[in-house]
């Protein structure tokens, strides 16, 4: 049963915990920014945007180097850590986040495609776990043309409407 469910889930290019269809807030920024310095929104709605100053390079994406075995999407004691590690900054600051996994578009059938979302979907599903709400939670899957293999990477994004 559960094949079928990641079988059906995998062709769903773009999946939004707690929200289908939504997309990231367009926003310019706050009304007086400082120079030099990197802003995310923390709510969706209304001209009243709240806006918090953070890391550039937290708007940047991150690699997260996950080790679990190339056909388990599950993640293991380590892969916890490890994400809790590149990412329990974020998760503090309550700040909206996007996890991407990309797989080798050249991939002969859907095998690379289907674990590329089971193993992102996991990853979500752990950061929702550990604090994240899933209305903050954005989850893309993309075949990339020169990746080699799966890859996952987060980064902190302007709040979810």
């Amino acid at each position: 049963m559960r094949l079928i469910i990641s079988f059906l889930l995998c062709f769903s290019a773009t999946i939004l915990m707690g929200q289908e269809n939504a997309k990231s807030s367009i926003a310019l920024g706050p009304p007086n920014p400082k120079p030099g310095v990197c802003y995310l929104s923390r709510d969706g709605g209304g001209e009243d945007k709240l806006w918090k100053a953070v890391l550039c390079e937290w708007k940047e994406y991150q690699t997260l180097e996950i080790l679990s075995d190339s056909m388990d999407p599950r993640l293991s004691n380590y892969d916890k850590h490890y994400i809790n590690k590149r990412v329990r900054l974020l998760l503090e600051r309550k700040l909206s986040l996007e996890v991407e996994s990309y797989y080798s578009s050249s991939a002969s059938d859907t095998t690379d495609a289907c674990l590329a979302q089971a193993r992102v979907r996991e990853v979500g599903e752990y950061l929702i776990s550990q604090g994240l709400e899933r209305n903050q939670l954005k989850i893309t899957v993309l075949p990339v043309k020169d990746s080699v293999g799966l890859s996952l990477r987060v980064r902190a994004i302007n709040a979810l409407p």
